[in-house]
């Protein structure tokens, strides 16, 4: 799981697991640790999963 940065917001956000090879869903802080996408479609289209 990226890190979700360090304000306490609790966007859902989407990142590609590299694990699984595939877009996930995490909660993004609101600022700082890992840039995600905003939607599961800009993921996949970045990472083709």
């Amino acid at each position: 799981m990226p890190d979700p940065g360090f304000c306490q917001a609790a966007f859902p956000r989407f990142y590609f697991n590299q694990e699984t090879q595939k877009c996930a869903q995490f909660l993004w802080g609101g600022c700082g640790g890992t840039v995600p996408f905003e939607t599961l479609e800009e993921c996949k289209d970045a990472c083709g999963s």
